[in-house]
This record gives structure tokens, sequence and C-alpha cells, in this order.
């Protein structure tokens, strides 16, 4: 599943800090950071979604289908089983973005996971290798069956941990657009695609993140804007991506931010050909 705008040249640029690794692309890892696993009551059939309200009642054995394919990698087949437009179909395009920005990604081999339907309680318990089973609960489907979207134990909701608006800066170096982002219960995972107009781009890994301002009252800050200065968030926890992009070629960029929400801005530095450096921002929400 590989993007067609990657150069060809992709390199296996990773940083983390305080020796927490960035979760890993190979097994769709962004899925397995999730809460492990709990026993939760199924909701009843009127609990309300971005999409509606959507019913208790669906294909559980497509259900498990779309389980295995999304362990599997295989997108393409896990799309068939959710409603366009949906926070589970939101979710399958971060997790494509995801994978697409990672050089070092690999198929992961048949018989290291395990899915687990349970059609009382409604949830499906999810297994790779010797790691801990993490759950998925609460789904929810359209009337013919198809899957809307699902909650964690932790976090609740797809819905509200998956970015909800476009987001994008230009810069005389270039063009960074927030291609999707995903909070799981460990760290906002931000995928970015740059875009070089000028000199040959090299991942950011340095790039920070702003928390949201705490006061419901403080300004909202614009969706993008390009500004030099230096940064004051944090720094990115974990980075990988194209190791080179040349002018007029785009590439993927993936940045882990360690107990991050969504709501603040991600500022990402750019270099033109006569190595001056300009900050992109982008508001993830």
């Amino acid at each position: 599943m590989t993007s067609p705008s990657l150069p060809a040249r992709p390199c296996g640029v990773r940083r983390s800090r305080r020796g927490r690794a960035f979760v890993a692309a190979g097994l769709i890892a962004a899925l397995l950071a999730l809460p492990a696993c709990s026993r939760v009551a199924a909701p009843g059939p009127t609990t309300p979604t971005a999409r509606g309200t959507g019913s208790v009642t669906g294909d559980w054995t497509a259900v498990g289908l779309f389980a295995d394919a999304v362990l599997a990698d295989d997108l393409a087949a896990a799309e068939a089983y959710v409603v366009p437009g949906s926070p589970a179909a939101r979710y399958l395009r971060f997790q494509s973005d995801f994978a697409a920005a990672d050089p070092a990604r690999r198929k992961p081999s048949p018989g290291t996971w395990a899915v687990n339907v349970d059609r009382h309680l409604g949830e499906v318990t999810l297994g790779v290798g010797g790691g801990t089973p993490v759950t998925w609960t609460d789904w929810r489907f359209a009337p013919d069956g198809r899957i809307l979207q699902w909650s964690t134990p932790t976090l609740g909701a797809l819905e509200t941990r998956l970015w909800t608006a476009e987001s994008s800066a230009t810069t005389p170096a270039g063009t960074v657009t927030l291609a999707s982002a995903l909070v799981n219960d460990t760290s906002l995972n931000v995928v970015l695609e740059v875009t070089s107009a000028a000199g040959t781009q090299t991942p950011d890994c340095g790039a920070t993140y702003e928390a949201p301002a705490a006061s419901p009252t403080a300004a909202a800050a614009p969706a993008a804007s390009a500004a030099p200065g230096p940064a004051t968030g944090r720094p990115a926890d974990g980075c990988f991506g194209t190791e080179r992009i040349a002018v007029g070629t785009s590439g993927r960029i993936a940045l882990q931010f360690l107990d991050a929400r969504l709501g603040g801005t991600v500022v990402y530095t750019l270099t033109d050909a006569a190595g001056a450096t300009t900050q992109a921002r982008l508001t993830v929400r």
C-alpha cells in the first residue's frame, strides 16, 4: 500500500525520546497501542454517533473478517466492511497514511495474530504475538450492517480520537499538509505530507507540538500558518518518514507525541535551497 507520492529513496529515519520507541507500523501498531482487554456490556441501540444513531445489530462474522483484515494490513479488504466517510473509514485512511510513511514497513506474517469475536458482549479481542490483548467494543452499524465505528474501554468512541479538519501551511521552501491523525491510549500520532518547493527536504524529527490552551475562553489559533521563530512546544517522541524529498515531489512523515491530544499545533521546519529555515504551523483537530 505504498503512496504514489513517495520518492524512491525512503530511509529508516526513526527517533525516540526517553527510551520509548515509536510504535512500529508494520503490524498497524497505532491499533495495537489501544487499551488492554476489559469486559464492558454492550450499550443500547440508541447511542448516537457522528453518522447518526447507530444500531448495535450487525454482521458479527463480517466484524471478525474486518478485524482480521486490519491486522493483516489488508486495508483494501477492510474497506468493504465500513460505511464510506464514517469514523471507521477515516480510521482506515489513517492506517494507510501511517503505513505509507514507514520505510521499514513489512506485511505481518500469517498466524502471528488472533481475533476473537464475542457476540454476546458485543466486543472483539485482538491479540498479536505475546502482547497484551486489546478490545474494541460498543460497535455501531448502519442499517445495511456495515460498520460505522467502535469504542475502547479507556478512550471511548473512535470518532472522538480522529482528526476532523484539513490543515495546510505553505512556506518558500514547500508545503506541509495534515494527512491524518489518531489518538490512542498513549499518544497522538500525526501523519504529514511534505512537498518540496526549494531544496531537498529531510524529515524534521525535531518537530514540536504545542498543546491546546487549557482555558475554553482562549483565542482560537488559525488552522495553519507559516512563521519564523523558535518553537515552544514539546519535541516529537517518535519520527519516521521519507529520507529525501526532492524539489517538486512529496513524502510522508509520521510523528508521535506521547500523552498528547487533539487540538494543538504541530510546528514543522522546512529548509530552502540556501539553507534558510521556515516554520510551518498546523493545527491538529
